[in-house]
């Protein structure tokens, strides 16, 4: 003991307190634990004690409405029911004989002590230990006199009591273990903050003995300690000062701010009189340099903005980059951007921003100023710089489209030369420009606009032989196609039905081609014509709102119109009232589709004597530039006896119907309107009588090879 009581004392006064300190937690956590047990074993059997009664209650319940049943009912009903994990209910009578139970069914019990001690009794508890286990068990019963036996719960004591208060232990012990550590971690770094500050002042005293100047001491505190510590810091601060202080005089660094440590300093005033003599023979050398520098300054920014207008002059939006940042950068400001006049519509001249740079990086935006807009558009009508100083707090891209950031100087330079100006550059700063970089500024603008002038010239020089040499690709393409669609349409012409739907085709093709240039539109527009206007069955050709705007020959045979009297008409005077009231609404469906689909089907037209027929129609959407049109084709009705018009009749005669010798009638009475067409024109008009549809194709395929010979040509 003695020697314990001395180690202590001679131990440090850290170690003491720590030691002390986890002595007597360890002492009160372990006394808790003890009375914590205690009261767990006491709760546990409290629940159980609960927990088994209810159970019995309701056996007995169960049992009240079940004691006519048989026995059998009786074991799954209660074998089913457990008690926690493992316990379970029996049934036995007052004779000892085990009625129902999961392990002793069918024993008698009677000499055992637990049976003599709850017989008799009309409800308790009695503890036994099974002798095949050596578990020791809970045994709660209740007598039920109705049928004359014994209600009774088994548990076992490892699952009610000892597992939950091994729980409880462990738990306790840990908890033992955590605090004991936290205290002695707590107890550490309290006296840590004891012993810390001391041992720190030791250290910077011994340097100062030394003639080192050591960092000064932090501590926070205002107790004794730190009241130490901040007369040693004063100290070492004041060393500190007036040894950086001579060491900037010998740097020139004369505006370097020093307090000698009082008026009695003899070393920090002598210090203040060096300062000043020497102050004064360096301020005349400075503004020598300063104005040396800014000579060569602009000189070297000249001959810098020199090279890259000479390097850029291909891509203006590139080129204005390099340029604004570039000049960012040289003049050591905060923002700018480029506004360059937009005149490609001459009736909507605008000034574009080009390139924006601020903060170190590039920004993407799209602003359009007019001009006189803003002080951007002032400084364009004007052609004169604008320099801005006073800019109000609440300057937010109002007259100037910088964004949102609010500079405090603001220079606006006009891109001119020859009194012709290209643009603006707008420079934005939160310092005022000084003179000189106002004067370079001005001085580099007109380089700027000439070559700004040289790119767009090139540029538009460049977009033009693009264009044409475009142009000149989409025509050759456009004579590939056209050769390739007359070869195909010549080479498929055998039946009635194969040649509508290759008209059809050679249409919308003919038509996809003449979007291009207005010469090719009028020559393909032509053809198109000469080829319905021959076309044997009737051709009714509309725009959108359902205007006529071509009606062939056989269609003035078939409806018995000139074509004077419908063309710049409503095709709905062509229909009855009834489809007429219709066709807007299936037109307009008709157009929704998104693409060329043909329509054929069976409707009536109306002739115009006032006769209705019903006529096979075929439609196909068409377009020529932007314009879309409507082309229906379709043949007489098809009569029989007495209701068959008559083959002379210019009004009701069907060119698909036509006899052989009315075909050469007609033949010959339009003759003297047709001496000046081809001569595949009047071969076909000559084969008309034998066969006006194979006169038909033999016709389209005359025109194609017209057509391709005039192209070779």
């Amino acid at each position: 003991m003695n020697r314990i009581l001395n180690w202590y004392k001679n131990t440090k006064l850290s170690h003491r307190v720590i030691l002390s300190m986890n002595l007597a937690i360890f002492l009160s956590i372990l006394i808790i634990s003890i009375f914590a047990t205690i009261n767990r074993i006491n709760v546990q059997k409290q629940d159980a004690r609960n927990l088994v009664h209810n159970e019995l209650n309701q056996i007995t319940t169960l049992l009240d409405f079940l004691q006519e049943r048989p026995l059998d009912d009786l074991d799954r009903i209660i074998s089913s029911r457990t008690i926690y994990n493992t316990g379970f209910i029996s049934l036995v009578n007052s004779d000892g004989e085990v009625l129902i139970c999961r392990e002793r069914q069918g024993q008698n019990i009677s000499s055992t002590h637990y049976f003599l001690q709850m017989h008799g009794s009309q409800r308790g508890e009695t503890t036994y230990t099974d002798p095949v286990t050596d578990e020791t068990n809970f045994q709660y019963f209740t007598f039920y006199p109705n049928m004359d036996l014994y209600v009774i719960a088994t548990l076992e004591k490892s699952e009610v009591i000892d597992k939950p208060v091994y729980n409880t232990l462990g738990i306790l012990l840990f908890a033992l273990i955590f605090t004991w550590i936290t205290f002695s971690v707590v107890n550490y770094f309290i006296m840590k903050t004891i012993t810390t500050p001391i041992n720190g002042l030791i250290k910077v005293v011994k340097q100062l003995g030394k003639g080192d100047l050591a960092d000064t001491f932090h501590y926070p505190y205002k107790d004794e300690v730190g009241q130490m510590a901040g007369s040693v810091n004063d100290l070492v601060r004041g060393l500190k000062q007036t040894a950086i202080f001579a060491n900037e005089i010998g740097k020139n660094n004369f505006d370097h701010p020093f307090e000698p440590l009082s008026s009695e300093d003899m070393l920090g005033n002598a210090l203040l009189d060096m300062r000043q003599s020497l102050k004064a023979a360096h301020e005349e050398e400075q503004i020598r340099k300063i104005e040396d520098e800014k000579r060569n300054w602009t000189t070297q920014g000249l001959a810098k903005f020199a090279d890259i207008l000479r390097k850029n002059n291909d891509n203006i939006t590139e080129l204005s980059y390099d340029i604004i940042r570039n000049l960012v950068e040289y003049l050591d400001i905060n923002q700018g951007g480029v506004f360059i006049l937009n005149d490609e519509d001459k009736n909507d001249k605008f000034l574009e921003l080009t390139a924006c740079y601020a903060f170190d990086r590039r920004k993407y935006l799209d602003k359009k100023i007019l001009p006189g807009e803003g002080l951007v558009g002032t400084c364009f009508m004007e052609q004169e710089p604008i320099y801005v100083t006073d800019i109000p707090q609440d300057y937010i891209r109002i007259t100037s489209g910088l964004g949102d950031e609010n500079p405090s100087a603001l220079l606006l330079i006009p891109l001119k030369v020859n009194d012709q100006i290209f643009g603006v550059i707008e420079l934005a700063s939160f310092s005022e420009f000084e003179k000189y970089k106002l004067e370079f500024v001005e001085k580099i603008g007109e380089s700027i606009a000439s070559t700004i002038s040289s790119v767009k010239i090139n540029t538009q020089t460049a977009a033009l032989l693009e264009k044409s040499q475009q142009q000149a690709e989409e025509m050759r393409a456009q004579e590939e196609e056209m050769r390739q669609n007359m070869e195909e349409l010549s080479a498929t012409q055998e039946s009635m039905a194969e040649k509508e739907k290759e008209n059809l085709k050679t249409i919308e093709e003919l038509n996809k081609q003449i979007q291009h240039t207005e010469e090719d539109i009028k020559l393909k527009e032509k053809e198109l014509v000469e080829t319905l206007e021959e076309c044997p069955n009737g051709v009714v050709r509309t725009n959108t709102n359902g205007i006529i705007l071509f009606f062939n020959k056989a269609a003035e045979h078939i409806l018995g119109y000139n074509r004077n009297e419908v063309v710049g008409q409503d095709i709905k005077m062509l229909m009855p009232e009834q489809d007429a009231l219709n066709y807007d609404q299936e037109i307009q469906s008709y157009l929704k589709t998104g693409h060329k689909k043909n329509i054929r089907k069976d409707l009536p037209f109306k002739t115009k004597p006032g006769e209705v027929i019903n006529i096979y129609l075929t439609t196909v959407q068409t377009r020529i530039g932007e314009e879309i049109f409507i082309t229906g084709f379709f043949s007489a009705p098809k009569t029989s006896g007495g209701n068959q018009p008559s083959p002379d009749s210019p009004e009701t005669g069907s060119p698909q119907q036509e006899t052989p010798g009315n075909a050469d009638n007609k033949k010959a009475g339009e003759s003297k309107d047709t001496n000046e067409k081809t001569e595949d024109s009047r071969d076909m008009h000559q084969d008309e009588s034998a066969d006006p549809q194979k006169a038909w194709s033999e016709h389209i395929r005359q025109k194609g090879k017209t057509f391709r010979k005039g192209k070779k040509k």
